[in-house]
């Protein structure tokens, strides 16, 4: 599987490509400042689009599911419970940006267990405190968290539904299913990293398991 990384609007979030020969999958698509896709679309170019994954509905991921869907005839995929958010700049905070986010596009609702789409097998979990209701999706060894578990850091939990205690908790069950597998993470912002690393060596994470 090829995985392809692009940076993408206000706030640097993270759009990810995952492709199987012409097949794709995309997490997390995010438009450009203006609401441009250029960049997202020309990286994607003819591939076949089969599936957006969300792995929480804030602005910053959600901003290109629109265009994506619409021009790829795809479905989108999103925890139930922020579904709503999709269509509601309050919701997505996006009220926060000039460019507000007013998606027309309905998400299929994405629950916890293993998955198939096309030649993509993957595990959906939940990862809470950021939002809470936010989801990571693991593909074999690579696990694409959001705003979970960054390199250094963690998720903001003083936005609307997260919480910090939440947050500790979900952190403390990741650990406890994956501190002896080779992990890595690639979250919603900044680098990807190995969670091996980040256990031993981010302040919040140390902190949380010790």
């Amino acid at each position: 599987m090829k995985i392809e990384t692009l940076s993408m609007g206000y706030a640097g979030s993270n759009t990810y490509l995952l492709s199987i020969q012409e097949k794709m999958i995309v997490i997390d698509p995010c438009l450009d400042p203006g609401n441009n896709s250029d960049t997202l679309l020309k990286a994607i170019g003819n591939k076949n689009v089969l599936a957006v994954l969300l792995t929480h509905a804030h602005f910053d991921h959600i901003s290109a599911v629109d265009v994506i869907c619409e021009t790829y005839n795809c479905d989108v995929y999103l925890n139930e419970h922020e579904h709503d958010f999709l269509a509601n700049p309050e919701l997505n905070l996006s009220t926060m940006t000039p460019d507000r986010v007013a998606l027309e596009t309905k998400a299929k609702k994405m629950v916890v267990g293993n998955h198939s789409i096309g030649p993509f097998n993957f595990e959906a979990m939940m990862t809470t405190g950021h939002t809470a209701h936010s989801m990571s999706y693991r593909f074999d060894k690579k696990i694409f968290d959001g705003d979970f578990i960054f390199a250094g850091s963690i998720g903001r939990c003083d936005l609307p539904s997260g919480d910090m205690n939440t947050m500790i908790a979900s952190v403390k069950k990741f650990d406890e299913k994956y501190k002896d597998k080779s992990i890595i993470l690639y979250p919603g912002h900044g680098p990807k990293t190995e969670y091996g690393f980040e256990r031993l060596n981010n302040p919040y994470v140390k902190q949380f398991i010790k």
